[in-house]
């Protein structure tokens, strides 16, 4: 009897925790919210919080509400550059930042972005194929082409073939589209 009145104060006790932190961990936005106001100082949930809104971004845009885009964009933005001002070297965080600049039409800015993040993370092959994206829009083709192998010597993805195979088409390098395509 002893054991079955220690079980339900046990039980009583671990309930009461999750009904008081169930507010916390309700959503992911209470949850990033959370780790924000409880940890200032830490990158990592300014990095969490910028990626939330991009995300969220990304689905605005899906339902066809640009602004709420841009909004969600911009919250992204903030939250990163507070990010990069506690940890500088966070990795991706230079890369989500010119994502965003290109989608702003910010092009100096998102190619700035893409090279910080290639010179401290050069094994990120998205900063390269993003790169080699923003130089085919240019029409700065060998660039392209330097920054898509690249990616493509990073990290073999389909993506970045089909954007190489793209340009060696616009190039009228017949052959080499081919081989690839």
């Amino acid at each position: 009897q002893r054991v079955n009145i220690l079980f339900i104060i046990i039980l009583l006790f671990f309930s009461g925790i999750t009904f008081i932190h169930e507010k916390v961990f309700k959503g992911t936005k209470n949850f990033l919210d959370n780790a924000v106001y409880f940890d200032p100082s830490s990158s990592l949930a300014h990095r969490n919080m910028g990626i939330y809104f991009q995300d969220l971004a990304d689905q605005c845009q899906k339902k066809k509400m640009p602004s709420e885009s841009q909004d969600a964009l911009k919250q992204a933005e903030s939250e990163y550059k507070k990010s990069l001002i506690l940890n500088p070297h966070e990795k991706d965080l230079h890369n989500n930042l010119g994502v965003i600049y290109d989608t702003f039409g910010k092009k100096e800015l998102a190619e700035q972005e893409y090279l910080t993040e290639t010179h401290m993370n050069p094994a990120n092959s998205q900063s390269f194929h993003n790169l080699g994206v923003l130089f085919a829009a240019r029409n700065e083709n060998e660039k392209a082409e330097k920054y898509f192998k690249k990616a493509i010597e990073i990290v073999p993805s389909s993506g970045s073939y089909q954007q190489l195979a793209l340009l060696y088409k616009k190039m009228g390098r017949q052959q080499e589209y081919e081989k690839i395509a």
